[in-house]
């Protein structure tokens, strides 16, 4: 996996100017971006699919076992319950419209300010995001492998 660090190209002294941190992050947003649509791309002409698995609904309304909060590795969160169009299944962004919040959680983290762990469900597939797709794209484009996350696991799904 490539990794995007924050300081591409931006000196530390601008990285201390919120303006700059904040262009900073829009253009490693857009990065993230063209990296979804170039994937897609490159997977149409080969067949494949990049969509997020969506997680069915029976979620919901089973009752699941609370695992508690635990580090996961982003590989091995595959999909969403219900926020699949956002993100491919790399959790690169695909929206435009989604740019503000992401650059808004990107700061948040840069300044290692406290957010909730992320909410995942863990199924016998693997971890499907319920809350924190944001934060997980994000992760991701800072070069993290892994993610505090909150895990209720349903078995049989």
């Amino acid at each position: 996996m490539m990794q995007y660090a924050l300081a591409f190209d931006t000196p530390q002294a601008q990285l201390n100017n919120p303006l700059a941190q904040r262009r900073a992050l829009v253009h490693l947003f857009d990065r993230a971006a063209a990296r979804a649509k170039r994937r897609i791309l490159l997977a149409r002409l080969m067949g494949r699919s990049t969509k997020l698995q969506e997680l069915q609904s029976q979620s919901k309304r089973a009752k699941g076992q609370v695992l508690g909060v635990r580090i996961v590795f982003l590989d091995e969160i595959i999909g969403s319950e219900g926020r699949s169009h956002d993100f491919d299944n790399q959790f690169w962004p695909l929206r435009e419209e989604n740019r503000d919040r992401w650059v808004n959680i990107a700061q948040v983290m840069r300044r290692k300010k406290g957010l909730p762990p992320v909410q995942l469900i863990h199924t016998d597939s693997g971890y499907f995001v319920r809350d924190g797709h944001h934060r997980i794209s994000v992760a991701r484009a800072l070069g993290q492998a892994a993610i505090e996350a909150e895990v209720v696991s349903y078995s049989g799904l």
